[in-house]
């Protein structure tokens, strides 16, 4: 792959001091209700510096980063190019860490580095694609006040910029724990495309602020924030958007993990205010998911067409297990279930969805990053599935992710094997158990035919057709067909039909049998009442 090198030259932002304010819109849970209001300011593009690339295969995976010191915090997003990219913290020298950009081939089995950004001391990535470009951000060094960062990977010099609400005026600062989530916009206007931010942060005299930014898509270019002004406490931050009903999910914790709060914003909707000349999103939903006999700790969200998998650290005592929180209609109401729990301690949980009722968690569990998949929508999970090398993790908070693509996950993780922390990036295989519907013995008898129905498959079966339709005797007069539904199979299991009109003749007998997809034919003979001969 071909790298360029050049140097970010200082960056000059323009404030624009506008605040709004705007009130919520029905809440999903008549559990909570908050003042949310809005800032704006410009955001700057400018010129990033470019890095030379690298590359090296390895086993139980790919490894991504080569630097002799240590990587961190990786992210991952497939590519509208049919490729993949990956972002860490790297250093050249083991004292200063810069976020990276890595790109793949089709594969992702050869990797190269595209572009560092020249932010020492920059923590968590955050990277998500839609069909035009995949998009990224991470947190603002320490000594910085109030700055956010995004970039598309495709285009970093051109589309790039940072915030700085510090300059706003209202006491922003410590913006941390970004993650992002694009979206294809359905506004045919769209200048700027979809994607928004959530972080918690300083508002004034307030610590833990939930809040999500997003870009204006009209003339101005605008950066926008709504957060929660009457939440304070709030730590840690997930996003994740429903493409099909153009909702974004935000998820954060309580430093006490007492709860977690999601805010839905419907990124679809549009409203412009004519006082301060932009538009935003006037339509949010707020709910509140409460534990009183344990603590839910950072969060990680999926969303597919108003299916809704949220996954969390479950802390009770000494004991870390993940716990599962899970919607079909969009949280109007939900479920919960236990993911993994053991006398292991299992942390830092990370979700997919892959298609509508398949989904994939990952999680560390005695250093080692394991995976179970779902098949419906949450509801159930496989056993579990060891992804990276034995005792080779650096266990973290968002020292893995996920991305889906092509009805398959992919991970990246931060790994231990080589003495030093580096990024490794695999392929999630799993088998989502199917019924195998068989047609087994058939066998005549009094005035009967009768056909076993075997399920071979590992999943259970429902609503299986069946049918057995006889014909034949002398001068053709026998014409006897019988038919019905199996309601359940188990994996594994047989069961037995059989005619239900008595059969009587003589002669040859030709008989056709469906059960689900599978079909047989056999021929027999009838003496009078006796079925017999079936082969």
């Amino acid at each position: 792959m071909k790298s360029m090198k050049k140097t970010i030259s200082a960056i000059t932002l323009v404030i624009v001091g506008l605040v709004i304010a705007s009130s919520a819109t029905a809440m999903i849970s008549p559990q909570s209700s908050e003042d949310m209001t809005s800032s704006i300011s410009v955001a700057q593009s400018q010129p990033i510096q470019l890095i030379k690339a690298t590359s090296s295969p390895s086993r139980a995976g790919s490894q991504i980063t080569t630097q002799t010191y240590n990587e961190y915090h990786p992210s991952v997003a497939d590519a509208p190019a049919g490729i993949f990219y990956a972002m860490a913290e790297v250093s050249d020298d083991g004292s200063i860490w810069q976020p990276t950009v890595y790109s793949s081939d089709a594969t992702g089995a050869v990797w190269a580095a595209e572009v560092t950004f020249t932010y020492p001391g920059c923590q968590f990535t955050a990277l998500d694609s839609n069909a035009v470009g995949t998009y990224g951000t991470f947190g603002a060094p320490p000594d910085v006040t109030g700055q956010v960062i995004y970039f598309k990977a495709e285009d970093p010099e051109g589309d790039s910029g940072v915030w700085d609400w510090s300059a706003v005026g209202e006491g922003f600062a410590d913006l941390y724990y970004n993650d992002i989530a694009s979206y294809n916009d359905p506004n045919p206007n769209a200048t700027a495309l979809g994607w928004n931010l959530a972080l918690t942060g300083t508002y004034g005299a307030a610590y833990g602020v939930p809040m999500v930014m997003y870009r204006e898509f009209g003339p101005n270019d605008y950066g926008l924030m709504s957060r929660s002004t009457g939440r304070t406490g709030y730590q840690h931050a997930a996003n994740s958007v429903d493409q099909e009903k153009v909702l974004t999910y935000n998820v954060y914790d309580r430093e006490d993990g007492a709860s977690l709060l999601v805010r839905v914003v419907n990124v679809g909707v549009w409203k412009y205010y004519d006082s301060q000349q932009y538009w935003a999103h006037p339509d949010k939903k707020s709910l509140d998911i409460a534990e009183t006999t344990f603590q839910v700790k950072y969060p990680s969200v999926a969303a597919k067409n108003d299916n809704i998998i949220i996954v969390a650290q479950k802390i009770s005592g000494a004991s870390n297990d993940i716990i599962c929180y899970y919607s079909s209609n969009g949280l109007t109401s939900r479920n919960s279930v236990m993911i993994a729990e053991s006398a292991d301690n299992e942390t830092y949980p990370q979700v997919v969805i892959i298609d509508v009722n398949t989904a994939i968690c990952t999680y560390f569990k005695n250093n080692v990053l394991y995976f179970k998949s779902t098949q419906d929508g949450g509801a159930t999970w496989s056993t579990e599935t060891q992804v990276s090398d034995s005792q080779t993790n650096n266990v973290e908070y968002r020292g893995e992710d996920l991305c889906s693509k092509l009805g398959s996950a992919y991970s990246v993780w931060e790994d231990t094997r080589n003495g030093n922390v580096d990024v490794y990036f695999d392929k999630l295989s799993f088998h989502i158990p199917t019924p195998d519907i068989q047609i087994g013995t058939v066998a005549g008898g009094v005035g009967k035919v009768t056909m076993e129905v075997k399920n071979v498959g590992d999943a259970d079966a429902t609503n299986v057709p069946w049918s057995i339709h006889v014909t034949g005797g002398i001068l053709n007069r026998i014409d006897v067909t019988s038919s019905g539904n199996i309601s359940t199979l188990a994996a594994s299991g047989t069961t037995t039909v059989q005619t239900d009109k008595f059969i009587f003749g003589i002669g040859k007998l030709t008989i056709s049998l469906t059960a689900g997809s599978a079909s047989a034919s056999k021929t027999g003979k009838i003496l009078l009442i006796l079925v017999r001969n079936i082969v």
